[in-house]
């Protein structure tokens, strides 16, 4: 791999035989790649001839990047109990929403105004959020594919998520190395989530390709640009440019909240305030609303208070009420849900609905293609200028791309698609293991 943009966008980058476990009694070489995600992780090994093979979790490849918590009633003075991935789930709806959901920790990695957070009374930083997760979705991985040994290859974006004023790279990846450490990994290399994808779009080539790879997560979109050709076991890759930009899945989901769901819990209402002024509800509680991985922050004293407050308040009293119910019951994770299934049937036809229902509040609300893609549109011209940078940096022209590896689960908005397919060409597109592909790309490279 020849890459002149390695150090620039990690300090410290793979080096030969990083990723390498070594079972003496077997005989066999594995080598491990781990795809930690802003919404999905995933965990690939190469042994050394074939495809890698995939960890996978309640029959998926992908586990959720999800942690829920709930304190130890039987001794409240103890940490609260842990769970990751669909055990966060499954326990999440066990128990009606009690507890406490935090998703889409990825995004906080490069932001230094945060370092930690009180969680039924136990205080943890980022990297034993981080840690505890990447160790539970490695003790599922092992019970499958048995022991991944301390050296990893882990995929990093691009440009990490995060807010643009604030966003320090070099704390992001410091504290993700953190967190692998504690989580048993202590010989960690990096390479770039795009050029990991373009080795697994690899295994499919007889014949070299300049190929564009798109990979499109929840938190960030990334780019590069390769030049490719077969190998005897994995294609020889040289990298052309690298681009990437915060913007992705989470950002589209986002626009569906304010569109759909916040007016029905009060955005854009009024409140009257104790001198009798009409005042609007504050907008902050709803910038929350949008961003999943900031909504179950909102579940403090200080925002419980100001919301029965609103309530009490609000000229429409009904819509703030069920907001509140939604925050102190941690409803926020079935809200997403019903957003990602509105997305993903815009995906595959011209109208759906946005559906939601529990005890104290329902949503039956139309959307049509149209509108989310007018909704998206600020975003989507981010992710054209992101493309337009990467062929330039390349020095490849739209023409002389042989292929376009598109990967990540909005790769599949037809407003995503008809970027490339504008670009490119239709016949150019390929795409397919949008929550696989990364992880096995993971365990060629650190071969």
């Amino acid at each position: 791999m020849r890459s002149a943009h390695a150090n620039v966008h990690d300090p410290t980058p793979p080096r030969a035989g990083r990723g390498v476990v070594h079972f003496p009694e077997g005989g066999i070489m594995r080598v491990v790649g781990l795809d930690f995600g802003t919404t999905h992780s995933a965990v690939a090994v190469w042994e050394g001839h074939g495809a890698p093979r995939l960890a996978t979790f309640r029959g998926s490849p992908a586990f959720r990047s999800i942690l829920h918590f709930e304190p130890d009633l039987e001794d409240l003075r103890r940490p609260p109990r842990v769970r990751a991935g669909p055990a966060a789930i499954e326990r999440y709806l066990e128990t009606a929403g009690d507890g406490r959901l935090v998703q889409s920790i990825k995004s906080f990695l490069a932001s230094p105004l945060f370092e930690r957070t009180e969680i039924f009374g136990a205080v943890f930083e980022l990297e034993d959020l981080v840690g505890r997760l990447i160790l539970e979705l490695r003790r599922a991985a092992e019970a499958e594919l048995g022991p991944l040994g301390t050296r990893v290859v882990v995929g990093r974006p691009v440009r990490f998520a995060g807010d643009a004023k604030h966003l320090d790279e070099r704390l992001a990846l410091t504290r993700l190395r953190s967190a692998l450490a504690r989580a048993g990994f202590d010989d960690v290399g990096f390479e770039l989530e795009p050029v990991a994808a373009a080795h697994h779009y690899g295994l499919r080539i007889a014949a070299p390709e300049r190929v564009l790879i798109g990979d499109f997560g929840g938190g960030t979109s990334d780019f590069s640009v390769l030049r490719l050709a077969p190998g005897e076991r994995r294609a020889d890759a040289e990298v052309l440019g690298t681009s990437g930009v915060g913007v992705a899945g989470d950002a589209f989901d986002a626009k569906l909240v304010r569109e759909r769901v916040a007016p029905a819990l009060g955005r854009g209402t009024h409140y009257r305030n104790l001198f009798g002024e009409v005042l609007p509800v504050p907008a902050w509680l709803y910038a929350h609303l949008e961003r999943w991985h900031h909504l179950s922050f909102l579940k403090s004293r200080s925002t419980l208070a100001l919301l029965g407050d609103l309530e009490r308040e609000a000229l429409e009293p009904e819509r703030l009420r069920a907001f509140g119910r939604l925050v102190r019951e941690d409803r926020g994770f079935h809200v997403y849900r019903a957003i990602e299934t509105a997305k993903h049937e815009l995906s595959r036809a011209d109208a759906s609905r946005v559906r939601y229902r529990d005890a104290g509040f329902s949503l039956d609300a139309p959307v049509e293609r149209r509108d989310f893609e007018a909704w998206i549109g600020a975003e989507l011209g981010k992710i054209e200028r992101c493309v337009d940078e990467v062929l330039t940096q390349s020095g490849v022209a739209a023409a002389d791309v042989d292929r376009v590896f598109l990967t990540g689960g909005s790769a599949l908005v037809p407003a995503v698609r008809a970027i490339f397919a504008t670009r490119f060409g239709a016949d150019k597109l390929r795409g397919g293991e949008e929550l696989s592909s990364v992880a096995s790309g993971l365990a060629l490279r650190a071969a």
